[in-house]
């Protein structure tokens, strides 16, 4: 009798907990973040978005809400730029629904920026959720160049390993696009990174290498870990990256280097559930520090 009624119970408590992971995965929330710095001279806003898992298949629910995020903040807020930090994609077939669905939508006045991330050069299976316990779990390429030219032709500058250092609204800045899969995951490519008073972003899709460049850079925007997307109330089990589990969401500040690791906007395929991890889109306000009394 104790037996059924636990197994009854069970399975109440599994059916209630998948349902209300299922949804939390389509609530779309919005964070904000501002930082301070004395080496810009006037404020610079960003939209920040990372993990979108795009496919075909995905839920439309879930795919209306991003586009309306986007869309309702874009119009509150006209933003100077757009950071994209990697897995923009989950099959090739994300290709035509970020042309058709998300990239129009973005603009901004300095520029749309992103770098690549694993899932933009692998479709995984389920199986990849439990690596490295089924380290020969099934993946194969994408169509990574027709990825790109969709995003070039989309108004998209993408950085595989690139540096670039230019003058907007009076602010020096430098911005860093780091493509770990040119390289390897763990390692820093071969840029130097300028010691003069430019304020300097990077955008790398995994937050391990901020522990290349901590006190040498502003800040890191970053995704992969999903804010741990399956949490024990908010605290992450697994970060999926060499760092700590408690800096696999938000802000966390590494030898004055700000590391921000977005919980991201989607969901894969395989895992479409969030417990505790709500999707997210990042309003960034970097501001003048004399400023701010």
């Amino acid at each position: 009798m104790w037996i059924v009624v636990f197994l009854v119970l069970a399975v109440v408590v599994v059916g209630w907990w998948t349902v209300y992971a299922y949804r939390e995965a389509k609530r779309v929330h919005i964070e904000h973040l501002t930082l301070y710095t004395r080496d810009i001279r006037t404020p610079i806003s960003i939209m920040h978005l990372s993990d979108l898992h795009l496919f075909r298949e995905m839920s439309r629910s879930r795919l209306r809400r991003i586009g309306e995020v986007i869309k309702e903040q874009l119009s509150q807020t006209e933003v100077d730029f757009i950071f994209l930090t990697g897995d923009l994609i989950d099959k090739n077939s994300g290709i035509e629904v970020l042309r058709d669905e998300i990239l129009p939508l973005l603009k901004a006045k300095g520029g749309v920026y992103a770098v690549l991330g694993n899932h933009d050069y692998f479709e995984y299976n389920v199986l990849h959720v439990f690596s490295p316990l089924f380290f020969l779990h099934e993946k194969k390429s994408t169509d990574v160049e027709r990825l790109l030219d969709v995003l070039k032709k989309g108004g998209v500058r993408v950085l595989r390993n690139e540096m670039l250092s230019f003058s907007y609204h009076g602010n020096n800045l430098t911005l860093i696009g780091v493509d770990n899969f040119l390289q390897g995951r763990y390692s820093w490519p071969d840029l130097a990174i300028p010691d003069d008073e430019s304020y300097k972003m990077v955008l790398a899709h995994f937050p391990d290498v901020i522990h290349h460049i901590k006190g040498r850079v502003d800040v890191v925007f970053s995704g992969h870990t999903h804010g741990g997307q399956i949490t024990v109330w908010g605290y992450p089990l697994t970060a999926k990256a060499k760092i700590r589990r408690r800096e696999a969401r938000g802000a966390s500040v590494h030898d004055n280097t700000v590391l921000y690791v977005s919980k991201g906007v989607g969901v894969s395929h395989y895992l479409p559930l969030r417990f505790f991890a709500h999707p997210d889109v990042t309003m960034v306000r970097i501001e003048v520090a004399d400023e701010k009394k």
